[in-house]
């Protein structure tokens, strides 16, 4: 053999180990679906629903059991799917919050995409963060709604390509007209495909009848829908020729889009499904056997380091607090950490704090402003055809005490028994049998809330503050310990016996102890209240976020209208967005507005989008102004 002829075998070989090199790294590809709980999946045991493609799926890999999201709406859920990084940590928790982040945290596709990867989008990218547009380029290759593993002009390159579908988002399934979802799910779906209203079990929590069975069933044909969809995606990575270098992860962002569901601080709220299919050639990576099922606790902080570690060599960024749970390097839970840990923030209009722990067989959630119902009054919700019957209903004392529990007062603290009790019936925190256990998910969750040094605690309009100035995760390193206020917070709802404590702290120096000590108060009885020390609190109080709260109770719990006078003067007058929202939600409640006030009102919905223009907070706040106005003006016409 010639030198020349060994040099070109030589080359053969070294290109040879090259191709293999990159075929070894498996092709990545998510189906993310919106708003669905595993309880209405064929796979995770629904015998109403059709989802073969999915199920296929769970029947060529693995299904988890103890999946969940981190947050119970969707653009904070995104925002720790693509960072690894909690929203607790960074004050990103906030629907659609638009706050800076530091630079050294990067997306989960940079660090694909550095490490020889094609990566590719389809194609939501509200990560809850600012200046998304540098962040969405760093990360992806090709982004947008025709994005996808196709355009890659190395075949021999790895792939990981996202697809979102939003076919069973709460807009398809409760949200929007029936004719937008005859249009958008019926019409994609055969005769044969539509499923029948008839016999359809319905949560407990709604009523039993004709019109809810119609919504359960919508809901249904939405997913069989989003079923075509998934089977659509296997059939391209088949006629791509990748099917069997492919590794498949399904999963929605949060729980169901219908009510109790999403935005609930719940284990409804939170549990998702998540089905991961491999090809045998990466079964080392999975270690578990097709078609079975991995039990341990994973939640969207995990996401990240997983993928990291299936993907390539590198190590998690130090960052990262999610452990990877498949690849070649698996950082193993041990049964005491085996912990789910969620939260619930803000929504467009709606401010609210929960926090839910689930281990084992129970669910737990502390609510922190427990005077607000599941459900608020929020536009996006209202405008659904279910929710409107629904409040109709109990207008009328027609629904049971468990249907109308959704809109009134809530419970401080939920325990529930999700083995025995999948629907959250029964609430178990007021059992003398279960103290023991309540204890034990009580301290699980302020432990959580230390080791986050959760920054939920914080109103948004103090995040915003500091935003202007710094990233609240370089911040709150020297200047905020979450422990201090925890330990006011957790006073709220707790009764009389911390009543004197709450007085006195809503007199402190620090407008954040301020805060809590006076939501407390808000959640204290009125006959334990002394309308003089309220007003006394009233007229010294220097911080407004703190003063909206107090005229709070002046109105609700004294019938003081004159706070509702300074409340409307307050919204017509004010220039922050963050407290015009604010004082706009403790106003959302009330059909009993006098007419001088829905008259200023009015005017000033039509000036939000002029007032606020170079904000997000214009939609939240003219919301909030639209759900006023048609609580009282309705009601004045019918």
């Amino acid at each position: 053999m010639s030198l020349y002829s060994k040099a070109i075998s030589f080359l053969l070989i070294i290109l040879g180990f090259v191709a293999q090199g990159q075929a070894s790294k498996p092709n990545i590809v998510w189906i993310t679906i919106e708003d669905t709980s595993p309880d209405f999946i064929g796979c995770y045991g629904n015998k109403q629903v059709s989802t073969p493609n999915i199920d296929a799926l769970a029947a060529e890999g693995v299904r988890l059991t103890n999946a969940f999201s981190t947050n119970t709406v969707c653009s904070p859920s995104r925002h720790t799917i693509i960072t690894g990084v909690r929203t607790a940590q960074d004050g990103c928790g906030n629907h659609r919050s638009k706050f800076k982040i530091p630079t050294y945290i990067k997306g989960l596709g940079y660090y694909l995409k550095n490490n020889g990867y094609f990566t590719s989008n389809n194609s939501k990218t509200d990560y809850n963060i600012a200046d998304s547009k540098s962040f969405v380029k760093s990360n992806w290759t090709e982004q947008g709604s025709k994005a996808d593993f196709n355009k890659i002009s190395d075949k021999n390159q790895a792939f990981f390509s996202v697809f979102n579908f939003e076919k069973s988002h709460q807009s398809r399934t409760v949200g929007n007209s029936v004719d937008f979802y005859n249009k958008e799910i019926l019409a994609t779906l055969s005769p044969e495909e539509i499923i029948s209203a008839d016999h359809l079990e319905v949560p407990p929590f709604y009523k039993n009848n004709a019109n809810n069975r119609k919504n359960i069933a919508r809901l249904y044909n939405c997913l069989k829908a989003t079923d075509k969809e998934v089977g659509r995606i296997v059939k391209m990575i088949k006629d791509h020729g990748d099917w069997e270098n492919t590794i498949v992860f399904f999963f929605s962002d949060h729980g169901q889009g219908m009510p109790r569901f999403k935005t609930n601080s719940s284990r409804l709220g939170s549990q998702i499904p998540l089905v991961v299919r491999f090809p045998e050639k990466y079964q080392h990576l999975i270690n578990a056997q097709k078609g079975g099922i991995f039990e341990d606790v994973v939640t969207f902080e995990d996401l990240a380091p997983t993928l990291i570690n299936i993907a390539t060599t590198i190590s998690k960024p130090q960052y990262m607090k999610g452990k990877a749970f498949l690849g070649e390097k698996i950082e193993k839970t041990k049964k005491s950490e085996n912990v789910f840990w969620g939260t619930r923030d803000g929504t467009d209009e709606v401010i609210d704090l929960g926090r839910n722990i689930i281990k084992g067989d129970y669910s737990y959630t502390r609510v922190y402003y427990p005077h607000l119902p599941v459900l608020q009054q929020q536009s996006y919700y209202n405008r659904s055809d279910m929710l409107k019957e629904m409040r109709a209903d109990l207008k009328n004392n027609e629904l049971d005490s468990l249907q109308a529990s959704i809109f009134k007062p809530r419970s401080v603290e939920y325990l529930f028994n999700r083995k025995t009790d999948a629907w959250e019936t029964k609430n178990l925190a007021t059992d003398i049998k279960y103290k023991k256990i309540l204890a034990q998910f009580r301290d699980l969750n302020q432990q959580k809330i230390l080791d986050y040094n959760d920054t939920g605690f914080m109103p948004e309009y103090i995040i915003a503050n500091i935003d202007k100035k710094d990233t609240l995760l370089n911040w709150k390193k020297n200047n905020y310990k979450v422990k201090k206020y925890l330990k006011i917070a957790e006073m709220v709802g707790k009764g009389k016996a911390y009543l004197n404590k709450q007085l006195k702290l809503a007199a402190n120096q620090d407008s954040l102890v301020r805060y809590w000590a006076v939501v407390g108060l808000r959640n204290q009885s009125a006959k334990d209240l002394r309308k003089e020390s309220i007003d006394a609190l009233y007229q010294n109080e220097k911080s407004l976020f703190v003063k909206l709260e107090i005229a709070e109770i002046l109105r609700y719990q004294f019938g003081d209208f004159k706070a509702w006078e300074w409340l409307t003067d307050f919204v017509i007058n004010n220039k922050n967005e963050y407290l015009e929202r604010q004082a706009m939600m403790k106003l959302a409640n009330d059909e009993n507005l006098p007419v001088s006030t829905i008259e200023k009102l009015k005017l000033e919905k039509n000036n939000i989008n002029k007032k606020f223009k170079n904000t997000d907070m214009a939609y939240p706040i003219s919301a909030a102004i639209g759900t006023v106005l048609k609580l009282n003006v309705e009601d004045e016409a019918n």
